[in-house]
């Protein structure tokens, strides 16, 4: 019984990080990359613009945080 318990702590641990990994990742990557390109181009440096161009269904971040506490 303990272990089954354990398991399944481990399992809302790797479901809670992955969701908030992707969510993450999918706002906040062309922030990062903008400010990257920024910096790069401040150095002297030309990069060619990075961005994922991908747009999030409206209440993303509404369900990454209520996934983890529906049963």
């Amino acid at each position: 019984m303990v272990r089954f318990a354990s398991r399944k702590k481990l399992f809302l641990l790797l479901s809670v990080a992955g969701n908030l990994g992707l969510l993450g990742f999918f706002k906040y990557f062309d922030f990062f990359a903008q400010n990257i390109q920024s910096l790069l181009a401040g150095l002297g440096l030309e990069p060619q613009p990075l961005t994922l161009q991908v747009l999030l269904p409206a209440g993303i971040s509404f369900y990454t945080f209520q996934s983890p506490s529906s049963e």
